[in-house]
């Protein structure tokens, strides 16, 4: 199905019918009784703060997790979807901000990959490429079905994503925080295809934390909140201020940023002036002093985790400056912020922090495995020597294992991530640690030693960076710093400190400026 084949544009029949979903992880209640009707040719936006369940729905509507109770009906008739192919059969397609295209593919194979067209065990090349050739015209396409996907940009890899859904007869398109990485020019040419596709009948359900551009595209818009359903908003009532209220609980009337004045913790270890790395970092300044813990609060897409992988030497910047010391901080590399005393304890601790098939006394001495080399010119390890290391380590953080020896991945996620913090310690002094996401997948029982280690680190003099989109845990900063599409929007200090009023500054900016 291209565009033009599309069904007539949005009318009274639902798409699509969510009833009383359900779903809990643990002690998490995900989604509580959810209920969500979606029209063909509906433009329906669903926005809430991090973790109130938007992403929960979308993976069960993708076939990624299954409900523990509730009904899915697709015209009218209960569906079960086990599967993503399930999900495809039923004409959804889900276009996430990391975009899941295969680099070395061509956009054609791109465009039909899954859904290739076969007569007797042989491919329809000419069918396919006619189809693709159709949705590409459709979407003008500025580049040919031949290229390489790696060597398109981010905006024509959007498209081809939306192409891959029009190949595929998409009923509906989710697209997840589709302007993230769009330039203003590029923003606007989305909103045309989102037009044209409405205007064809194709339902979409778009997922942003920019509340202008909900306002602005959206016919409707879901409002969660602690895994329910609090709001759903149409036609005239449709506003940011209105948005706000139900995703908050309050109205933003008189919110401002708040500076923190000044500290008494010691000398600026860290410190940020207009940092700019686009599309992610728009000119970001803070500064971090030893024996302080300051947090960064933000939305998704605000540039939280690409603001940390620049201090760390992981990326470069385009522009602005960075001291760390008292001297100017230009790293050419992760080794080299290492070597200076900069640790950062990843969001992505099994893919980036550990090394899962490796032995806990090997991931907790890996920064500093020279030091107990036999010998500067002889690879071989004094083994006694970094067990006796690993094992020092380990009971300082309270690692709870049977043996060094074992394998990282028999430990549970909260030991997990004191490996990945207790490793920094090994390779010498640490003057700043950077955290993003310290207690992601963490227990309850895990998530209190950790925050008492950040503070313990910071009595003794370290200064400690803590991002995180839980806000409620920024409560154990000394100060937090809010940012908003890239850029810092104020401090918030003391008293202030709380989920609610965090909350409230990354989206008192959007508000003001409507």
């Amino acid at each position: 199905m291209t565009i033009d084949d599309a069904p007539g544009s949005a009318g009274s029949e639902e798409l699509i019918r969510v009833r009383g979903l359900h779903k809990q992880y643990g002690a998490v209640h995900a989604l509580r009784g959810v209920d969500l009707a979606v029209r063909p040719g509906e433009v329906h936006g669903l926005v809430g703060a991090n973790g109130a369940g938007k992403s929960t729905l979308i993976r069960i509507l993708a076939g990624l997790e299954r409900p523990d109770a509730g009904t899915i009906q697709v015209r009218g008739e209960i569906v079960r979807i086990r599967t993503t192919d399930d999900a495809t059969d039923h004409g959804f397609s889900f276009i996430h901000q990391e975009l899941n295209l295969i680099p070395d593919f061509t956009v054609l194979q791109n465009l039909v990959l899954g859904r290739e067209q076969n007569v007797g065990g042989f491919l329809r090349r000419n069918a396919m490429r006619r189809k693709a050739q159709r949705v590409s015209e459709e979407l003008s396409f500025g580049f040919s079905l031949d290229v390489k996907t790696r060597d398109l940009s981010v905006p024509d890899q959007w498209l081809v994503s939306i192409g891959r859904a029009l190949v595929n007869d998409a009923r509906l398109i989710v697209m997840d925080e589709p302007t993230a990485s769009l330039s203003a020019e590029e923003t606007s040419r989305l909103y045309a295809i989102i037009e044209q596709l409405s205007a064809a009948g194709v339902a979409i359900l778009y997922v942003s934390h920019r509340l202008d551009e909900v306002v602005r595209l959206c016919d409707t818009v879901t409002v969660f909140k602690d895994g329910s359903v609090v709001a759903e908003l149409a036609g005239e009532t449709l506003t940011k201020d209105e948005l706000v209220r139900h995703i908050v609980g309050r109205s933003l009337e008189g919110t401002s940023a708040v500076s923190a004045g000044g500290s008494d913790a010691g000398e600026v270890v860290l410190a940020i002036q207009d940092l700019v790395q686009l599309p992610s970092v728009r000119g970001m300044s803070l500064t971090v002093r030893r024996g302080e813990v300051v947090g960064i609060a933000g939305l998704v897409g605000s540039g939280r985790t690409e603001l940390a992988k620049l201090i760390f030497g992981e990326t470069r910047p385009d522009s602005g400056t960075m001291e760390y010391r008292g001297a100017p901080h230009q790293p050419r590399s992760c080794a080299e912020s290492i070597a200076r005393g900069i640790a950062l304890v990843p969001e992505e601790r099994r893919a980036e922090g550990v090394l899962l098939e490796k032995s806990i006394a090997f991931n907790l001495t890996l920064p500093a495995l020279r030091r107990f080399q036999i010998s500067p010119w002889f690879p071989l390890l004094r083994m006694g020597a970094v067990q006796e290391r690993a094992r020092e380590v380990a009971r300082q953080f309270t690692v709870k294992l049977n043996s060094v020896a074992d394998r990282v991945d028999t430990l549970s996620g909260g030991n997990q991530q004191k490996v990945v913090m207790g490793k920094w310690f090994t390779a010498g002094r640490v003057d700043l640690l950077i955290l993003d996401e310290p207690t992601k997948g963490v227990d309850v029982g895990a998530r209190a030693e950790i925050y008492r280690a950040i503070r313990q680190f910071a009595s003794e003099g370290m200064a400690v960076l803590v991002i995180s989109s839980e806000f409620d845990e920024l409560t154990i900063c000394d100060r937090v710093v809010v940012m908003v599409e890239g850029h810092d929007v104020g401090d918030v200090a003391g008293d202030q400190i709380s989920e609610e009023y965090l909350l409230e500054m990354c989206y008192a900016k959007g508000v003001q400026d409507k």
